[in-house]
């Protein structure tokens, strides 16, 4: 399963948002908590460095990724859980302002995304508060 998922996350990252991150190592973390969820492990590298996941160094989180990367990588993680739920043609999924801090050609990669999600789930509802965002998706 872990193999399948870490596959579809950088096939987002890579094919369709067009980045040069990628996951690797992804295994199984346990429960946190009250969590029903089970939590991932994984390695982010960008362009073959490791990416610190906590901390404060100069490769770390925090001081490499952009806002716009990591709305693109949290996407990523989202749609390659999405797709893989066998249960996915009947799902409801609800987007909060998708497109906060994302470049033209992320933003073009999103739209592109959520207008095949409308396609492929139950239902797809979208809240923004971007009119010209709205409006291009629902055409």
């Amino acid at each position: 399963m872990f193999s399948q998922y870490g596959t579809k996350i950088n096939f987002y990252l890579s094919s369709v948002f067009a980045t040069k991150f990628q996951i690797s190592n992804i295994k199984d973390a346990g429960y946190r908590g009250r969590s029903r969820e089970v939590n991932l492990e994984y390695t982010l590298s960008f362009n073959g460095t490791s990416i610190e996941h906590d901390g404060e160094g100069s490769n770390s989180f925090k001081n490499v990724l952009s806002e716009g990367d990591k709305n693109s990588i949290a996407f990523s993680f989202f749609l390659a859980k999405l797709t893989t739920d066998p249960n996915f043609a009947n799902k409801i999924v609800v987007f909060d302002d998708p497109l906060t801090s994302l470049d033209l050609n992320r933003r073009n990669a999103t739209i592109h995304q959520l207008c095949i999600l409308q396609q492929q789930c139950a239902q797809v509802i979208v809240l923004s508060h971007n009119l010209h965002f709205l409006v291009e998706l629902n055409s």
